[in-house]
């Protein structure tokens, strides 16, 4: 697989934190999300996907595990880099995932985990979906409204235990089928503002070597202890990287933490 990013390949089935900065106290992040939503907003460097034609590129990569038994776990990690083209006039698109050479955890093979899952993790083809018009589904309604987009934030993620972790995901599926114009990123930034269970990070740099400001929150959606972390590029406010970190033992599974499970890096404009 091609890294349109220039990153490392994927070595092992955890990846190290970018640095100590990841699982760090942080402090409290509404001034800053605050500033660099003033920042996004008067951004004149990337107009965003403002008409109807939406071009996302991403790197992801993922551990998945197979829990087959008291005594059996299989767990892999596959690098993917996702390519998505869609119009929100007709709702149609088509969508590209090329996936990389499998890499195990320590002390499984690959044959364990072929057998387990029934499934092929070598030498895939890449996979393609297409919608014609009328069929394709998009996660927000468009065009994206900065004005009514943190009530619609808000409301499907409530300010319950996890709300906030379950927004990051929200606002990275967001990036992930579009780049929001200048005014939709600062309304997410102070939508994520209002959220008094963010910390800010400070200065860090993505898995691709990009500087960036980080924002986290501590979450236990989805039954292990994780840590959800966006990176924001500190020119224009859009969202150049995500990252899940691991803060605790999952459940039977035998990973070490803090480490990092999974990760995303969103395309550079340049690239497009």
């Amino acid at each position: 697989m091609v890294d349109p990013f220039g990153s490392a390949p994927a070595a092992t089935a955890t990846l190290p934190l970018l640095g100590a900065a990841e699982t760090a106290a942080g402090r409290p992040a509404k001034a800053e999300l605050l500033a660099l939503a003033a920042v996004a907003v008067r951004d004149t460097m990337l107009p965003g996907n403002t008409g109807p034609l939406h071009v996302v590129r991403t790197r992801a990569w993922n551990l998945e595990t197979r829990v087959d038994g008291p005594d059996t776990n299989n767990s892999v990690v596959l690098p993917q880099e996702i390519t998505l083209q869609w119009n929100s006039a007709d709702l149609s698109g088509q969508q590209t995932v090329a996936t990389g050479q499998p890499v195990m955890v320590a002390g499984q093979s690959e044959e364990a985990w072929r057998e387990a899952s029934q499934q092929r993790t070598e030498n895939r083809p890449d996979n393609e979906t297409s919608w014609p018009a009328g069929s394709y589904q998009p996660a927000f309604k468009y065009p994206l409204e900065a004005a009514t987009l943190p009530a619609m934030l808000n409301t499907a993620f409530p300010t319950e235990i996890d709300g906030t972790g379950k927004m990051t995901m929200g606002i990275t599926a967001l990036y992930g089928e579009s780049t929001p114009p200048p005014a939709v990123r600062a309304a997410v930034l102070r939508t994520l503002a209002g959220r008094g269970d963010v910390v800010a990070l400070g200065r860090m740099s993505d898995r691709a070597g990009r500087p960036g400001l980080g924002f986290a929150v501590d979450t236990t959606y989805t039954g292990w202890p994780r840590r959800h972390v966006l990176i924001f590029n500190p020119s224009t406010g859009t969202l150049l990287a995500e990252e899940d970190v691991l803060t605790g033992k999952p459940g039977a599974l035998d990973l070490p933490f803090p480490s990092v499970i999974g990760y995303r890096l969103f395309s550079p404009p340049t690239s497009r």
